[in-house]
């Protein structure tokens, strides 16, 4: 008899912890909603305020055709510690081959002399183009303003100034 009353006992604490368990358990799924709703609502008040100042926030650059040419596309650049990253893609390049890509001191309007040559863009027969380079982070001081350009054979293809950091 005493076995049977113990095997109850076990049997209704069991079931006693796991109805306390399954209270529990449903007040943190409740903050963990809570919780990613304030991340969500941060998330769009930071775009609503602009882009970040931290540094290893993706900085991104829009490359405008010029003279016509037709080549768009975007730069991003991402600090790693001491370094930059620096990421392009273009569009509508007039054929295969690579294309020379400058950052320039100064801007699009009054232009500028190289500051950093970077890796060639490669097209592909679709008009696409990448290229992808890494500088230490020293080379480009936030102070001063820069932008980027895409060179082909005829001249200036695409020009994007560097806003912020």
């Amino acid at each position: 008899m005493r076995a049977s009353f113990g095997r109850a006992a076990v049997l209704a604490f069991a079931f006693g912890a796991s109805l306390t368990l399954a209270a529990c358990g449903g007040e943190p799924a409740e903050e963990a909603t809570l919780e990613e709703d304030s991340v969500a609502e941060t998330d769009a008040l930071a775009n609503e305020a602009g882009p970040l100042e931290d540094p290893s926030q993706p900085l991104p650059v829009t490359l405008e055709p010029v003279n016509e040419s037709g080549v768009e596309g975007r730069a991003t650049r991402i600090q790693v510690h001491d370094s930059l990253q620096l990421s392009l893609m273009v569009q509508g390049l007039p054929r295969d081959g690579e294309y020379a890509a400058h950052i320039h001191k100064g801007t699009c309007v009054s232009g500028g002399a190289v500051v950093v040559p970077l890796n060639p863009v490669k097209a592909e027969g679709d008009g696409m183009g990448r290229s992808l380079t890494t500088i230490a982070a020293s080379r480009l001081p936030a102070d001063e303003p820069h932008f980027v350009q895409v060179h082909g054979a005829s001249g200036v293809l695409a020009c994007g100034d560097v806003q912020g950091r």
